[in-house]
């Protein structure tokens, strides 16, 4: 099924949820774009689906619409700490070093992923050894920009 959100500016991203009155938010996420974030929020009303979408840049911020549907406050929580998205006052939910990175921003390492040996890396056959087989280059972990390596 394929689904179209109804794409609103994030000036208007309350005015959005005000016009849902009546309808329950069942999710609210994020995407990281690389240049922009996109907010997602999905809402139910019996058998009907609405999709609403706004594109928020890196360092931009959005409304809280939790009082409007209180099911939001959560997840506008967790999309703020995780994605870098101001929305609303939001307390800290996770995480309270705020001077990192947020981890599900695609420009953020990921330590753990690049310093721990890529199962794939490995070729059958090669028992660890250098040169083992040259005609076949390493592989990097995927998601892993060459830039984080060590």
């Amino acid at each position: 099924m394929q689904v179209t959100p109804e794409v609103v500016m994030p000036a208007d991203w309350r005015a959005s949820a005000e016009a849902m009155h009546g309808w329950r938010l069942d999710l609210l996420t994020a995407i990281d774009r690389r240049e922009s974030i996109d907010v997602i929020a999905h809402y139910i009303r019996g058998a009907e689906h609405a999709w609403r979408m706004t594109c928020v840049p890196y360092d931009g911020a959005l409304a809280s619409i939790s009082d409007l549907h209180p099911a939001a406050a959560w997840s506008e929580r967790e999309t703020s700490e995780m994605f870098g998205v101001r929305i609303g006052e939001g307390v800290p939910l996770l995480r309270h070093d705020h001077d990192t990175r947020p981890p599900m921003r695609k420009v953020t390492p990921l330590p753990a992923r690049v310093e721990t040996p890529w199962p794939g890396a490995a070729e059958p056959g090669d028992d660890g050894r250098q040169g083992a087989n040259p005609s076949r280059r390493r592989t990097r972990p995927p998601g892993v920009q060459p830039e984080w390596e060590l």
